[in-house]
């Protein structure tokens, strides 16, 4: 969860504004861009995890000076040439910091205002594809491999508790830079996000069970106003199969769900979903894959979608507890991890959105 206000905060906050300004490389082309509305779109289910949609007055004036920020020339603040926005919304004299995001595109609006289109930051790793396939360096470990992947432009902070193992002679990257990363993520097991900064952090995989750190409620003094929960069987997985695809090295693992009604032993029947990469190289990193696999697929089958006040602390993978129908005699309490987030930047745009992966 973000550092900002409190809850109580937010729940009585008049002043509500978004802080934007725009660089190129370390210049400040605009420190304060006037804002008239946006969002930004978070989502687990994205291998670019960010996007930002903007709309800018057509001008401002400051000191008597009249400012025009429609661009004309490659170092304006709203082109598209490489310049990044750093987001952050003041609410009450605090400030969260919200992330960084690469203008993609921008149009003509109503009205003269200007509509801007941005992706966070690993939409740069996406672009900055290798020049040709690599391979790991001799003594190339999952954490050496993983920076030397990552574009020197984009820091990479490691969590302590991941278990950094040699990485696989036999492994080859093909030109997607950003899909190696996940790759390497992905057989670790770890979590590949994206921080406030810019910067690409790793992580261990989500405990099995939540501790939530954010209580939503509706009713009286609460701050949802809908929850409708959504269940489908299309990529409801069950059976999860994690092998070695180097050559020579016969390991592989499969985990079931266990129970429940989706257990591939009963009317469910199975319904399987592989994972090989020359990076796992025994049993146990099979299985250790194989279980994440499960636990990310499972979770994410129920999906309660809460449409309530903004809030600017919650991110992804945040774990809430919520309460439906507070105060009523079957009120019902949730636990969930956040797999989504819309965040409106002004209080013109209306709610937030946060998707749960319910239990």
């Amino acid at each position: 969860m973000r550092e900002g206000p409190s809850a109580s905060v937010l729940a009585a906050a008049a002043s509500w504004r978004p802080m934007v300004s725009s660089w190129l490389g370390s210049t400040v082309l605009a420190d304060d861009l006037p804002v008239l509305r946006g969002r930004i779109t978070w989502s687990i289910n994205q291998q670019v995890q960010a996007d930002l949609r903007l709309t800018v007055a057509a001008s401002s004036v400051d000191d008597g000076r009249t400012r025009y920020w429609r661009p004309t020339g490659p170092t304006d603040p709203l082109a598209r040439f490489g310049q990044v926005l750093d987001v952050s919304l003041l609410v009450e004299g605090v400030i969260t910091r919200l992330g960084r995001f690469q203008i993609e595109d921008w149009a003509d609006g109503a009205d003269g205002q200007i509509e801007v289109t941005a992706a966070g930051m690993l939409q740069a790793v996406a672009d900055d594809r290798l020049t040709q396939a690599t391979g790991p360096r001799d003594d190339g470990t999952l954490r050496s491999e993983f920076t030397r992947l990552t574009p020197g432009y984009i820091s990479v902070q490691f969590d302590p508790s991941l278990v950094n193992r040699p990485c696989p002679k036999a492994m080859e990257w093909d030109e997607d830079r950003l899909k190696g990363l996940y790759e390497i993520a992905d057989a670790w097991p770890a979590r590949l996000r994206e921080d406030s900064y810019g910067g690409i952090v790793v992580l261990p995989p989500l405990p099995t069970v939540p501790d939530p750190v954010v209580t939503l409620s509706d009713g009286a003094g609460g701050t949802v106003t809908r929850a409708p929960t959504s269940d489908s069987r299309a990529g409801a997985y069950n059976l999860f199969v994690a092998r070695s695809s180097a050559n020579g090295v016969d390991a592989f693992a499969v985990v079931p769900v266990e129970d429940g009604p989706m257990n591939p032993a009963g009317e469910y029947h199975p319904v399987p979903k592989s994972f090989s990469s020359p990076l796992l190289e025994n049993t146990d990193q099979c299985r250790a894959a194989a279980t994440t696999m499960r636990n990310n697929s499972v979770r994410q089958s129920r999906i309660r979608r809460v449409q309530m006040a903004p809030d600017p602390r919650i991110e992804l993978d945040d774990a809430v507890q919520l309460f439906v129908d507070k105060g009523k005699p079957r009120s019902s309490r949730e636990w969930g991890y956040v797999v989504g987030v819309e965040l409106p930047l002004t209080v013109a745009d209306g709610e937030m959105r946060v998707d749960l992966a319910v239990f």
